[in-house]
């Protein structure tokens, strides 16, 4: 188990007319999450940024799910977002999250989600395998895919 943890704050405006955050504004705080912790502004050595940052590549977000435990209301302290890879494929990774309650808070989980990232050659906008010292980058973040409840 190696997950990464992000720090993110809320800002007022993430509030919607009930008072809590709106849907539409976790997907930010989810891509922040992700962006602090593999690829942040100022890449460590070892980092995903240094490590797999290829100017013939790119990376998208082919696809998201989020499930909603309960709604989140405003925090001044960060909320806690957990993060790590849950499964690998030969262009791919899967991305799992747990958004929580900030620490000064009592403990809470408010949303789970996941996030399939492809690694895309420039050029030709195609999926491209992913590097060994990427699969060896990503593999420190392992560990179990969430499951998601079906209504």
């Amino acid at each position: 188990m190696a997950r990464g943890v992000a720090l993110t704050q809320l800002r007022w405006s993430d509030l919607d007319a009930f008072d809590h955050v709106n849907n539409v504004q976790i997907v930010r705080l989810l891509e922040e999450a992700r962006v602090r912790v593999f690829w942040p502004a100022t890449p460590a050595e070892g980092t995903a940024a240094s490590t797999t940052f290829d100017p013939k590549s790119t990376v998208v977000v082919a696809r998201q799910e989020i499930q909603y435990s309960q709604p989140i209301p405003y925090f001044s302290d960060p909320l806690v977002i957990e993060i790590w890879v849950g499964r690998f494929g030969g262009a791919s990774v899967d991305i799992y999250y747990e958004v929580k309650a900030p620490e000064s808070a009592p403990p809470a989980s408010y949303a789970i989600a996941m996030s399939t990232i492809v690694f895309l050659d420039k050029e030709t906008l195609r999926p491209r395998k992913l590097y060994e010292d990427e699969r060896e980058f990503w593999g420190r973040f392992v560990d179990e895919p969430l499951e998601f409840r079906r209504n």
